[in-house]
């Protein structure tokens, strides 16, 4: 089913993404006169960046066949280096960034029309994202199956695989509520918003697998869905 486009990665182009990408976990652009529409975008990383890799080629073909459909690069391979560092190489979109741009204008009516086209653009682009079918039989997080790798994770992972959006939203709440000062945060997916009674955000909550409040992620695992979401499906 994830089927990516066959780079012949002779050893020696694999040892040359590894060495140029050596320093850090991080994004590099690789040029090499093996690798297909060189120059490449390589993503360095942990294995989570093997669920990343199918989730991105499920998006890459339904992009295929929406002319409306924001362009999503194409994943050419994901490989792991035997010593714990996980490479995603994919390609390269040459485009400046929304802040680039918006830097660059000469003036305030320039940069407050720049902005204006972002906020659009990246509204259509999520809104296209959530209207692409969920392959059938997968939960919330990587297409695949596996736990949601998100910043606002410890660790930047669930603690467990939520079956559906209702029991991520009730586990969402509890932990908030235990972890946070009563009525910093309330999580309503149903209607898209995550209200704050703060300016400042406040401190990411910490509920991984090493934390007193895991078992509260089993507790939430398959809550039934009580209401239709258009958030999270």
């Amino acid at each position: 089913m994830y089927t990516y486009v066959a780079l012949s990665l002779l050893t020696g182009v694999l040892q040359y993404i590894i060495q140029l990408c050596s320093k850090c976990d991080g994004n590099y652009t690789v040029t090499h006169s093996s690798l297909p529409g060189s120059p490449v975008f390589v993503k360095r990383g942990t294995s989570n960046l093997v669920g990343e890799a199918r989730t991105q080629v499920h998006f890459y073909d339904q992009a295929q066949q929406s002319p409306t459909a924001p362009r999503v690069a194409r994943v050419y391979e994901v490989f792991d280096d035997g010593r714990g560092s996980t490479y995603l190489v994919m390609e390269s979109i040459s485009a400046p960034s929304f802040e680039v741009l918006i830097n660059a204008a000469r003036s305030s009516p320039e940069r407050e029309s720049i902005r204006a086209m972002a906020i659009t653009k990246i509204a259509e682009a999520v809104e296209w994202l959530l209207k692409c079918p969920v392959p059938e039989g997968d939960s919330i997080g990587p297409v695949g199956g596996g736990n949601i790798q998100h910043v606002f994770f410890n660790m930047e992972e669930a603690p467990v695989a939520f079956a559906t959006s209702g029991a991520l939203e009730a586990y969402v709440n509890v932990v908030c509520s235990l972890t946070l000062r009563p009525g910093i945060f309330h999580v309503d997916l149903a209607v898209g918003i995550v209200a704050s009674t703060r300016k400042n955000q406040a401190p990411r909550p910490t509920h991984n697998r090493t934390s007193p409040l895991f078992p509260l992620g089993r507790r939430f695992q398959k809550l039934p869905l009580g209401r239709k979401s258009g958030l999270v499906r």
